[in-house]
């Protein structure tokens, strides 16, 4: 069974978060061998560079609205049309505190070092 991030970040999960206050970070899925690599050097040093998570090769896809129209990246278009494909599809029915799941993916986004601190995220 599959979950989503809106699935699994729900209001009662970020409301544990808080009242727990674990020892949790958010990673960007880039940046996850390096983090990984750190805790191994300090945890378990017999497992430093074990872990490698590859990316997939990027193609540039691109759309074209209408003959002779402008192309635009396919990724590009998603960014902008995704928040309306959601809406239309219902994607997003049963989701809660999707506020604060979306901010803080824009701040893991502007995040140098590709992680936040659970305790750092966005309070309702």
């Amino acid at each position: 069974m599959a979950l989503s991030t809106n699935a699994l970040l729900t209001c009662k999960s970020y409301q544990s978060i808080e009242e727990y206050a674990p020892n949790m970070i958010f990673v960007d899925y880039k940046n996850a061998t390096k983090v990984q690599n750190l805790l191994a050097e300090k945890y378990c040093p017999n497992m430093t560079s074990t872990f490698k998570i590859t990316t997939p090769e990027t193609y540039a896809i691109y759309i074209t609205r209408e003959e002779g129209g402008k192309s635009v990246l396919l990724s590009d278009w998603m960014d902008r049309k995704m928040p309306f494909i959601e809406w239309t599809l219902g994607l997003n029915d049963g989701a809660s505190c999707l506020v604060k799941t979306r901010q803080m993916e824009d701040e893991l986004i502007l995040c140098e070092g590709g992680y936040l601190d659970a305790k750092s995220t966005p309070s309702a």
